[in-house]
């Protein structure tokens, strides 16, 4: 259809030759317009620089180039510290304030492209002309790129920890609450086997370390009572008669005003009174 339209024109078919040396011209003419846009940010220190770009430095495996186009695989602290330590390497080249906006987005985006498909080989090799252009807006783009995957980064990273607090917290809240279940039972139990006429003072110790080592959890302080009774002497129990608390409240609030005066202190015997038959033999 071209032959026929070059025909209906008139138009004497170009060469093959002739049509590549036009194609070449015109994109000499190009890269030499994009060169002229960006000549006045490429001062001596910067192309060493953009250079130095190419160059496997010692310690390192890949070259600083590929190094930039490498992404984070997670959002863990590793990986973030080394997203800031590519930022902080942008930052040393201005990268950020690169002003390319005299060429057009389409051809920023194209000449970032050869950039990151390119060798290091491949860049090397070319002219001035053509190398400096695609690593200007290569720097550019990843100055963007690594900003916005930070940012990213952090959020998932403040989103994660704030997820597993949460769920702590809840564990937390959880366990707290059966340990004040277990708290509220414990003075029932106590005073039910206390006031029971029908249990002898001298088994009254026993009968609740035994009801608190069978109904406690595993690692429940109530858990404790066994370990404490084979070790340590309990003190005898006062009967409580639940028609008379004159004495039993009037011992606890002696106490207890003695405490809050500050002159509490401990008794000149432990026990204060005899504990025969008060504790379970080993």
């Amino acid at each position: 259809m071209g032959c026929e339209y070059l025909h209906s024109a008139k138009v004497v078919r170009p060469g093959v030759v002739s049509l590549m040396e036009h194609i070449a011209a015109v994109r000499r003419s190009a890269v030499g317009e994009v060169f002229g846009r960006v000549e006045h940010l490429l001062s001596g220190a910067r192309r060493a620089e953009l250079d130095g770009l190419l160059v496997v430095e010692e310690g390192m495996s890949v070259s600083r180039l590929a190094w930039l186009h490498r992404g984070a695989i997670s959002a863990s602290p590793m990986a973030i510290r080394g997203e800031l330590d590519k930022l902080r390497f942008l930052r040393g080249l201005d990268a950020h304030r690169l002003d390319l906006s005299g060429l057009p987005e389409a051809r920023r985006r194209r000449l970032a492209g050869v950039g990151r498909r390119a060798s290091n080989q491949a860049l090397a090799r070319r002219g001035e002309d053509t190398r400096f252009p695609v690593l200007l807006a290569t720097v550019a783009e990843c100055s963007v790129e690594v900003l916005d995957e930070l940012v990213q980064m952090f959020d998932q990273a403040v989103s994660g920890t704030e997820g597993r607090a949460r769920r702590k917290l809840d564990e937390l809240l959880v366990a707290r609450a059966k340990a004040s279940e277990r708290k509220l039972d414990l003075p029932e139990e106590i005073l039910a086997v206390a006031v029971d006429e029908a249990v002898a003072d001298v088994e009254v110790g026993a009968r609740l370390r035994s009801s608190n080592s069978a109904t406690a959890p595993a690692g429940s302080p109530a858990s404790l009572w066994t370990g404490v009774a084979e070790w340590q002497l309990a003190w005898p129990f006062t009967p409580l008669t639940v028609d008379d608390l004159d004495e039993f409240i009037g011992r606890w609030a002696g106490w207890l005003a003695t405490a809050s005066n500050g002159r509490l202190s401990h008794p000149s015997s432990m026990p204060e009174r005899r504990p025969e038959n008060s504790f379970r033999r080993r």
